[in-house]
């Protein structure tokens, strides 16, 4: 799978760097979920490895994104749900797909909805 390819680092192609943690990735399945990475991947030279620092991101919640992106799967609690959408935004995930994300991501429309309605103001 995508995300045990990932997780061996077969094949990696992009460091994302969240304070002093790195997680190895692959540009064309990141840029394919995010505007924000395509246009940064389009922008950069074409190096084995190419390393980004994202700000306004912790590590946790890039790696529940990460996670999302690879294998459908991911942990959401009531103490990082606020800052997955806020890490939605940074990735530039458009308004129209936040809320199907979210859904996908286990955010049930009685538990989340205060989360949805937030995603659908940014």
């Amino acid at each position: 799978s995508l995300q045990s390819m990932r997780e061996a680092k077969v094949l990696t192609d992009l460091v994302l760097v969240a304070g002093d943690q790195r997680i190895e990735c692959h540009r064309v399945i990141l840029a394919s979920f995010s505007p924000y990475i395509r246009r940064l991947v389009h922008s950069s030279p074409k190096k084995s490895l190419l390393e980004m620092n994202i700000q306004d991101i912790d590590f946790e919640i890039l790696s529940i994104l990460l996670d999302f992106v690879y294998a459908k799967e991911c942990t959401i609690t009531a103490d990082n749900a606020e800052r997955i959408v806020d890490a939605l935004d940074v990735f530039q995930i458009e308004s129209t797909r936040k809320p199907s994300i979210l859904r996908a991501m286990g955010i049930k429309e009685g538990d989340g909805l205060a989360v949805l309605r937030l995603s659908r103001n940014h």
